[in-house]
């Protein structure tokens, strides 16, 4: 299980890292958008804390429940199993919207 756990403290440190340098990129910003429409234009806000601490902490709350599911996995290989598609899903979506709040903030 060592080997699970690592993996979770890794992710919920790249998670923490890519959040820290939105931050710093959008410094000047106190809301960010969440969620746009269908043309393209933002339908709500939100403060910028909660914004991009939304990843990590829905991050660390889907591998928490992998690991406890799988807290009797003595050897950690079926807890890494179940991980991975997790960790992939979570760290895509959290850079798929820094991505797009990027490039809206370009346009």
């Amino acid at each position: 299980m060592r080997r699970a756990y690592l993996i979770v403290a890794a992710t919920v440190a790249v998670l923490t890292c890519l959040s820290w340098v939105a931050s710093v990129r959008f410094s000047e910003a106190s809301f960010l958008p969440m969620q746009w429409g269908i043309d393209g234009r933002p339908t709500w806000y939100a403060p910028k804390w909660m914004a991009l601490s939304f990843g990590p902490m829905i991050g660390c709350f889907v591998m928490a429940s992998i690991l406890i599911t799988r807290r009797y996995d003595h050897d950690g290989a079926r807890a890494v199993r179940d991980l991975l598609p997790a960790i992939v899903i979570v760290t895509g979506g959290q850079a798929f919207y820094l991505f797009v709040l990027l490039t809206r903030a370009a346009a």
